[in-house]
């Protein structure tokens, strides 16, 4: 499950559904990258 929360956030941050931690303009696409581990691990 490494890195999945980070494109959790990812897609709440789209969706405009990351209550506090939206960024002030919603944005209209998203990068996600996430390293360490094992290279099968990884979700970009």
């Amino acid at each position: 499950m490494h890195g999945y929360w980070a494109l959790h956030e990812g897609c709440l941050q789209l969706r405009g559904e990351a209550g506090e931690r939206q960024v002030a303009q919603r944005p209209e696409v998203g990068v996600v990258s996430v390293g360490g581990g094992r290279w099968r691990d990884a979700c970009c």
